[in-house]
Order: C-alpha cells, then structure tokens, then sequence
C-alpha cells in the first residue's frame, strides 16, 4: 500500500494532475529560483537543506517557497526498495503547495546538476 501511494504521489508530480496549466518545465524557471532540498532517510527521518525537520514544519515553510517561485529537489534513501511512509507524505506536501520538483537517485542530488550543466551547454 506504501508503494502505490508513493507511485501515485510520484505520477501526480510528474504530470501535474488536476492543473489547468502544466507545471514549469526546468528551463523556464528562473536562473536565480530558490532551490530546496529534501531528503527523506530511510528511518523516516527528513531533511530541508540538510537539516532536520517535521512535516508540520515543512508544511509551514512550503507557503513561503512557492511564492518565492522555488524548486524542489526530493530524493528518498535506497531509491531502488520502496520507500518509507514519510516519502509519501512530502511529496503530497509538496504536490499540495504545487511546487516544481526535481527527483533525484542521489543523495548530492549530482543527477539533477549534471542533467542542468549539460541541458545549459550550447550543442553544436
């Protein structure tokens, strides 16, 4: 039940289910788009920026993000078992407050740098 939730949290933030306009794409946000990252362990525990938080506490800031226009990077511990039940309760955290996310399969999040170095470097 877990992992269906979290798929179906995960579909919701890759489609932007239920919104009249798609979500921004990566490359029309702003350069200068505050990023946040969120890290959830695999004991359940989660991270903002490397520190500890709750979800009520993520809940409260989440607000004060969107309306700077920020972006989320989410990964959640050992990507390839399922994830914990606090996965699913941010990414709904984060659908909720309509947020830009990024998924990453790391813990620096290089994936989503290294996508955003070679999407920025002219080709040709």
């Amino acid at each position: 039940m877990r992992l269906a939730t979290f798929t179906l949290a995960l579909c919701f933030a890759l489609t932007g289910c239920g919104k009249s306009e798609p979500p921004p794409s990566l490359t029309e946000l702003r350069a200068d788009a505050p990023i946040l990252t969120v890290k959830v362990l695999a004991d359940g525990s989660i991270l903002a920026d490397d520190a500890p938080t709750t979800l009520d506490a993520l809940n409260t800031h989440l607000p004060v993000f969107a309306k700077a226009h920020g972006l989320v990077w989410f990964y959640h511990e050992h990507p390839n078992d399922p994830p914990p039940p606090a996965a699913a309760d941010v990414l709904s955290l984060i659908l909720d407050h309509e947020l830009p996310i990024c998924l990453s399969t790391q813990p620096d999040f290089f994936d989503i740098i290294e996508e955003e170095v070679e999407s920025a470097v002219p080709t040709g």
